[in-house]
């Protein structure tokens, strides 16, 4: 498996270049582009949970958990790095959006619309995830593309880097 230790695919670059407190402005900025809000709008908005691999005792101590898990508004946005993607690695990242969607349902409430979205930075790419730069997968009917479910509440995005490199 490669792994990128130079770059900001790097776990602990990843995480602690957007997630850390001090470096909330990027983040701010990131998820603004991504999700195509106005300059400036989620300032101080933003709810960030992460696993810090620098407080770590062991680096390679790792758990079931999301890379950085943002939340604002109504809308809980998954920010995920995979240095190297092949199936197992997407397998994963749906497992852990899968997760996230259902830990936010409380018995007995009402099944209040929480838009989950989710963003993989992906390199070396050794599955078929789509040929462009961005690509947005959401719950489609298997015979009837055209028809979608849910398409505005959940969807999963694959930012492919060796695409980006390419232009």
């Amino acid at each position: 498996m490669y792994i990128d230790y130079d770059t900001l695919m790097n776990d602990i670059t990843f995480k602690e270049s957007f997630a850390d407190p001090h470096n909330r402005k990027q983040l701010e900025s990131l998820l603004e582009n991504l999700l195509e809000l106005p300059k400036g709008s989620l300032k101080d908005k933003l709810s960030v949970s992460y696993e810090s691999l620098i407080h770590k005792n062991n680096i390679h101590e790792k758990n079931s958990r999301t890379d950085i898990s943002v939340e604002f508004d109504d809308i809980l946005v998954d920010l995920e790095a995979y240095s190297y993607l092949d199936k197992e690695s997407v397998y994963k990242s749906t497992f852990y959006v899968m997760k996230i969607s259902a830990s936010k349902l409380m018995r007995g409430s009402e099944y209040d619309p929480l838009k989950v979205v989710q963003y993989n930075f992906v390199d070396h790419v050794h599955t078929d995830i789509g040929p462009d730069v961005m690509n947005t997968f959401c719950l489609v009917h298997n015979k009837y593309p055209n028809i979608k479910i849910a398409e505005e509440l959940f969807q999963i995005n694959y930012i492919r880097i060796d695409k980006i490199r390419e232009l």
